[in-house]
């Protein structure tokens, strides 16, 4: 039934190219980004870095990932590998940080003596 008027047709979201925008538009973006508190430091580090015109600390962050959500995530996974070692950027076909891949794996069968079955649990 039309009533002589009709709902706006709905928008159609485009991505965005965040790494297209300029500082002062980067920053209220981020600005208005809820972050939980793991994520607060990096924000923090980046906020900073876009004030200052950092463009090392910048494009530290943007290389990894097409959007902030994704670059602080993928950041702070990629710091926490450094701990342990891993130094490789690779990226799924989504752009997260794949997980690392321990390289020397050493597979333990536990054999209890009173059973005849190896198994990696023991009781």
């Amino acid at each position: 039934m039309n009533r002589g008027w009709e709902y706006p047709a709905p928008t159609i979201p485009t991505v965005m190219d965040y790494k297209e925008l300029s500082k002062a538009e980067k920053i209220t973006y981020i600005r208005e980004m809820n972050f939980c508190r793991a994520e607060r430091r990096d924000a923090a580090v980046y906020l900073n870095a876009l004030r200052t015109d950092n463009r090392a600390i910048i494009e530290e962050y943007e290389s990894f990932g097409d959007r902030p959500y994704q670059f602080f995530l993928n950041k702070r996974t990629y710091d926490t590998g450094l701990q342990f070692g891993f130094t490789g950027k690779r990226f799924n076909k989504y752009g997260w940080l794949e997980n690392a891949d321990f390289t020397a794996k050493e597979h333990i069968e536990f054999t209890p003596k009173d059973r005849p079955v190896a198994s990696n649990a023991t009781t």
